[in-house]
């Protein structure tokens, strides 16, 4: 059965993500879509909506200086982080993994590269982390962040790995 047509009641109303609507570029934290769409109203309620404008970086960590590889990274205050300034102190510094959420659930981080000339290398799918902890990158990859930009990356419940929300590298 072919899901009904959802249609604009007027100018600023509109389909998610489409520009120039009322609702577009928007980021979720969590959705919730409900009504009857087989009533012929073809109204629905959604609720849990973030405006990408509204978020907020509230829990800013820097860490010390990342001298080494560093597997299983968890940084004293990543639980609670939403983004990570980390600077290093050679180039092609490597994080094999970042500590995986518990209980596992779909959440964001974002690292940022504040080292002035060095980049930063995320490891793909790297054995010197623990499974739950590693990264699934682009073409099966390594890739690297130059200074002062920043990676997003968000867990994947149901393959228990990192996965970029950006383009990385």
């Amino acid at each position: 059965m072919a899901t009904p047509n959802i249609k604009p009641r007027g100018d600023n109303e509109g389909e998610i993500g489409i520009l120039g609507r009322l609702w577009s570029w928007v980021r979720t934290t969590n959705l919730y879509v409900t009504g009857d769409l087989t009533d012929g109203t073809n109204t629905v309620t959604i609720s849990g909506l973030m405006s990408s404008s509204d978020e907020e970086f509230t829990n800013v960590i820097t860490p010390s200086i990342l001298t080494a590889t560093a597997d299983d990274y968890e940084p004293t205050g990543w639980d609670d982080s939403h983004l990570v300034r980390q600077d290093i102190n050679a180039n092609n510094r490597e994080i094999s993994g970042l500590k995986a959420p518990d209980p596992a659930r779909y959440i964001v981080k974002r690292i940022n590269n504040i080292s002035t000339s060095n980049d930063l290398r995320f490891l793909h799918d790297d054995g010197g982390s623990d499974a739950e902890n590693r990264m699934l990158l682009r073409d099966n990859g390594d890739r690297a962040i130059k200074p002062n930009e920043t990676a997003e990356f968000y867990y994947d419940v149901a393959q228990s790995r990192w996965k970029p929300k950006n383009r990385i590298g």
